[in-house]
């Protein structure tokens, strides 16, 4: 049976729960005898998973994948012709594909449904996103976050009817993370 195909944002900022909240998602899909990719750049996270050495003959189980800088077309391009049926982790995506992603991304998110693939991306605010994320409607996962949304996101979640919904669960998360600094809320685009 084909997995539907999930796609989603933890927003938040260090110290929030967005590493926590990722595990539970990478977790719940190995629990499942599926497969997780987790894109980093930072060699010395996700130190429980072992780095991926090639993507034959990989059914099951999770691996990581170091993006070096410089390489983010070429990566995402590999990632695109090579993974399938899994949980793809984007963790701190802002620190590699910002604002601008390279230029295989779009080609992954549009073939994400073929190759059956859910994503999640990790940031720490939505200037971190790419702005394509937002054209396919994903769910985000707002944590407490100290940037507000900029001018051409704002934009697009307007286009969407959401943007008040969004400000909205800002202001609460902001009363909330007093009592619980992990607290989010849940909000499809």
């Amino acid at each position: 049976m084909p997995r539907i195909v999930k796609l989603l944002c933890i927003l938040g900022t260090n110290g929030t729960g967005k590493t926590f909240l990722a595990n539970q998602f990478v977790k719940n899909e190995l629990n499942n005898s599926g497969k997780v990719l987790i894109v980093t750049m930072h060699e010395n996270e996700w130190l429980n998973v072992p780095e991926l050495v090639t993507f034959n003959n990989w059914e099951t189980g999770a691996r990581k994948l170091i993006l070096m800088p410089g390489e983010e077309d070429s990566t995402i391009k590999r990632i695109s012709e090579k993974f399938f049926n899994g949980l793809i982790v984007f963790d701190d995506c802002g620190g590699y594909l910002g604002s601008k992603p390279p230029k295989f991304f779009n080609v992954l998110m549009i073939k994400r449904k073929q190759l059956m693939c859910d994503i999640l991306f990790s940031a720490h605010s939505f200037r971190n996103l790419p702005l394509s994320i937002f054209s396919y409607n994903p769910t985000l996962l707002l944590k407490n976050t100290t940037s507000g949304i900029d001018h051409e996101r704002e934009r697009i979640l307007k286009d969407n009817d959401v943007l008040d919904k969004v400000v909205k669960a800002m202001k609460r998360i902001k009363k909330e993370i007093k009592k619980n600094p992990y607290y989010y809320e849940i909000i499809p685009l």
